[in-house]
């Protein structure tokens, strides 16, 4: 120590000093936890967590269970086999069935006998597609001429009846449209409506082919509708695969495709909106040229006084029909009153009239209450293909 003590004085390098500040390593372990700790707090609170804190709950939640509701789409087979010897369709049920329906034979096959109070509706009409008038196309099934020169019109239309076309009596045709697309409203129809009353199908629904057999099944006649280019598109649009004026024809005759394969069973087509297509003859005329082709019929709604329709139809020796009175243009029970007193008018003064309407809930109550008493007034309700049998344009 005294030894120590007798040395002299040195001056410390900067090695010395830099080595007498190197931490222990209790120091650097305790400065690593705190430092740790820091980052884990700054961490979590940068974090959006609102339940921070909070009690946690931890359970089993079960897979949920399926719902089949009216818009449900059917279960499709893996394939659909076009049996060219046949036409065996694997049947399906019908949920709307009535208490006041019943089964009787017809010919060798059991078909159902629709009966209502006060209204005696049509025989039930074939199951679609059949095969004879049916071809694969590149989006699904499309009408066509059987081998042996029948047409789908002829085939998914009523049979003539020939007590009907000997009567003098005054004959009244409607079709509602926009149907397929609200479920609800779709099936109230098919289930209150006497069978003559045609449908016009929207081709956007789900479940399409299911529905439409079901109205077949009651007897309803089936149109389909095809979106067509209004004034004001696409601000107002008809929807998807709208047919376009200035649209080149390839492009407008594969939009007709996509459209005619979204179901089976329509003896022909009309209109949904269309204002400006309609008025332009170069675009209806390839189309219209399809449509006869194709073995069907074209009816207007009338909602374009400029239409060309009828011109066009003409030139392609297509068969069309306009509507003669637009049924519920005011949405008012005593307004489609009036106008289907307008038509009964017109029926008395032509021998055939068609009316035109929407299938909606007040005009499907209005026009079945004013059915019920038609025959009473010596009118004959009748389905739309009479109208082309019977040669009126």
């Amino acid at each position: 120590m005294q030894d120590d003590l007798r040395q002299p004085l040195k001056r410390k390098t900067i090695g010395d000093r830099l080595r007498a500040l190197t931490p222990s390593k209790l120091q650097t372990a305790s400065a690593l936890a705190i430092i740790a700790g820091a980052s884990a707090i700054g961490w979590a609170y940068l974090q959006d967590a609102p339940n921070a804190g909070q009690p946690v709950v931890t359970m089993k939640i079960h897979p949920l269970e399926k719902i089949i509701t009216a818009t449900t789409p059917p279960k499709q087979p893996a394939t659909q086999n076009l049996d060219k010897a046949s036409n065996k369709v694997p049947p399906e049920p019908d949920p709307i069935d009535s208490p006041n329906d019943r089964a009787v034979i017809y010919g060798q096959q059991k078909v159902a006998i629709i009966e209502r109070p006060g209204i005696k509706t049509s025989r039930p009409l074939r199951r679609a597609p059949v095969n004879a008038v049916s071809e694969r196309g590149p989006f699904g099934l499309l009408p066509k001429k059987a081998r042996n020169g029948q047409s789908p019109f002829l085939v998914y239309s009523t049979k003539p009846d020939r007590s009907l076309s000997r009567s003098g009596k005054p004959k009244i045709a409607i079709v509602l449209s926009g149907m397929g697309i609200n479920a609800k409203l779709t099936n109230k129809a098919i289930r209150e409506l006497p069978g003559q009353i045609t449908f016009a199908f929207a081709p956007y629904g789900r479940g399409l082919q299911s529905t439409i057999n079901k109205a077949r099944a009651r007897g309803h006649e089936i149109l389909l509708h095809l979106p067509m280019e209004p004034f004001g598109y696409p601000g107002v649009n008809p929807g998807p695969k709208t047919l376009i004026a200035s649209a080149e024809t390839g492009q407008n005759l594969k939009k007709l495709q996509w459209l005619m394969s979204r179901f089976s069973g329509y003896s022909g087509v009309t209109n949904y909106m269309g204002a400006k297509f309609t008025s332009d003859g170069g675009a209806l005329l390839p189309v219209f040229s399809q449509i006869k082709q194709r073995g069907l019929v074209y009816f207007d709604d009338g909602s374009n006084t400029s239409s060309l329709t009828n011109s066009i139809a003409q030139a392609v020796n297509l068969s069309t029909r306009t509507t003669d009175v637009v049924i519920d243009t005011d949405q008012s029970t005593a307004s489609i009153e009036r106008a289907l007193q307008k038509l009964e008018d017109t029926a008395r003064r032509k021998g055939v009239a068609i009316g035109f309407g929407t299938g909606l809930s007040i005009t499907i109550d209005a026009v079945e209450n004013w059915s019920r008493s038609l025959a009473g007034r010596g009118m004959v309700l009748v389905p739309l293909s009479v109208a082309y049998r019977s040669g009126r344009s």
